[in-house]
């Protein structure tokens, strides 16, 4: 079975200083077996000890994470919320562009190549996480 790395980290390591510098990090690190529902490569983040007075609602987690990763970036990993994989945001739309593909192609005068479309909602967004 192949083999994996697995490290925690406290909330207070991950906030750093107030003053807001680049510092290292040193945190405690084993290897461990890799679990057979695990993908062959990637990173897998699991929270624990969370000190919520309410619980997370899941719905605005997905809501959230759905918006905030862009389809090309979902192409290219796999997000999972309690191993159920993450959806697309659904937004009722009047209008998109482009109509006939997915996304416009550009190549910049630097040659990068960028990919983008917009569309228009039916309706304003309410929701704080698809704003």
């Amino acid at each position: 079975m192949d083999r994996a790395l697995r490290f925690s980290m406290s909330l207070q390591q991950l906030k750093g200083d107030e003053d807001g510098k680049a510092q290292d990090i040193k945190f405690p690190w084993d290897h461990v077996e890799k679990q057979t529902n695990w993908p062959h490569s990637g990173t897998r983040i699991e929270l624990s000890g969370l000190r919520h007075t309410t619980p997370i609602d899941l719905s605005t987690l997905e809501e959230t994470l759905s918006r905030r990763f862009s389809r090309t970036t979902r192409n290219e990993m796999a997000i999972m919320i309690n191993d159920t994989p993450l959806g697309k945001p659904t937004i009722d739309t009047i209008h998109r562009y482009p109509e006939s593909k997915e996304y416009e192609e550009e190549n910049l005068p630097s040659g990068q190549k960028i990919l983008y479309r917009y569309q228009f909602a039916r309706k304003p967004l309410r929701s704080k996480e698809l704003q």
